[in-house]
């Protein structure tokens, strides 16, 4: 049985104390009499008829055999006692019994379902590892006493206190309150209010107000009156401003100190217009601006391109002088060769008239000389 406690000091499950006595007094076989003294009035307590091949508890209930069998395979609430005198007795049912009627793996299969039942049944003392599939059990603590266990077979760390993923640095309280989404987002709206932030009435991003009129242009297209967060069109959101809350300007957002007073509406739209007039001048200084570098850009451009040319033609230049060198270069080495060869006939013909002279003068003396023998 794999199932075991975990923690960062590996211990090991402890058996509440009313569980050890209840062991040890199961292994005690001699409270297990097979047969002895059973007649055939006794009733077994499961089956309520005659028992055969008794099985005689030291409580002194019989059991059929083939019923304490089925019982100890097919249970699943522990612990297993005796059910004489209508399920009153409850004397521990001996652990030899257990081992007499089960095959070995039935037998741990009924210890580990045991294990679980113990388990489930205290669920304030003991908790599964939180990993699917993870057999592991480690022991609860209170969150003054809460540690980070670390499961030895998935490797993975929990609280022992509140159960969740480890969370090294914060207590189990800041952790549940870091995890709160609904608890962040009123701490958010919370601290955005208090430093002056409010939220555009169409698409609820927060907007703050470091200068300027009253009138917020969000990035929605909604245009506001920071005062109200009322939604207005760009055309009325002047005059509203002016006759609901007097004037476009003030100190705190909510009407006091006016910069402007009503009296003065009209200068206000003179600096409004005058303001309007000076951004469309630096618009234009703008746009002249990115003309003339435009411009620049394709002067340069042009330029980079008039250089790229010229030194294209500077590389083909270069390529066909190489290539009349070459041309020069191979008709001289041709003329040498043909000069060469022209020398070389001339010395052949002139060895060829030289034999040629050598054998006449041979044939004239010879012809000499037999003449002179007759």
């Amino acid at each position: 049985m794999t199932a075991a406690a975990l923690d960062a000091n590996t211990r090991t499950l402890t058996r509440p104390a009313p569980l050890n006595r209840l062991i040890e007094a199961s292994f005690d076989a001699s409270n297990v009499v097979p047969g002895a003294g059973v007649t055939g009035e006794a009733i077994c307590p499961i089956c309520y008829d005659a028992v055969t091949l008794p099985i005689k508890f030291g409580c002194g209930h019989a059991y059929c055999g083939a019923c304490i069998h089925h019982f100890l395979t097919s249970t699943s609430t522990f612990p297993l006692v005796c059910m004489g005198d209508e399920d009153t007795c409850h004397v521990p049912i001996p652990i030899p019994v257990i081992q007499r009627f089960l095959p070995i793996e039935q037998f741990t299969n009924l210890l580990e379902t045991a294990f679980i039942a113990l388990i489930d049944h205290h669920p304030q003392d003991f908790k599964h590892c939180p990993t699917p599939d993870c057999r592991q059990v480690y022991r609860c603590t209170t969150s003054d006493a809460a540690s980070i266990i670390h499961c030895p077979s998935c490797l993975s760390s929990v609280c022992s206190a509140c159960h969740e993923e480890s969370h090294e640095g914060m207590t189990c309280e800041e952790r549940k309150l870091n995890d709160d989404r609904n608890e962040q987002e009123r701490l958010n709206d919370e601290f955005a209010t208090q430093s002056g932030f409010k939220k555009c009435p169409q698409c609820a991003v927060w907007i703050e107000k470091t200068e300027g009129c009253n009138h917020m242009a969000c990035k929605c297209g909604a245009h506001i009156c920071w005062v109200c967060m009322g939604i207005f069109d760009a055309a009325s959101v002047y005059q509203h401003m002016h006759t609901a809350h007097g004037g476009f300007h003030d100190v705190d957002g909510n009407g006091a100190e006016l910069l402007f007073q009503r009296e003065n509406f009209a200068e206000q739209q003179e600096a409004l217009r005058q303001v309007a007039l000076r951004r469309a001048q630096l618009a234009q200084q703008q746009l002249r601006r990115e003309a003339e570098d435009e411009q620049d850009r394709l002067i340069r451009a042009q330029q980079i391109l008039h250089a790229r040319a010229r030194e294209q033609a500077r590389v083909r230049d270069e390529a066909h002088r190489q290539d009349l060198e070459d041309q020069a270069r191979i008709a001289e080495f041709n003329r040498r060769a043909e000069d060469v060869r022209r020398a070389e006939q001339a010395r052949i013909h002139r060895r060829a008239a030289e034999q040629a002279a050598g054998w006449g003068f041979a044939v004239v003396m010879g012809v000499v000389g037999v003449l002179l023998v007759i």
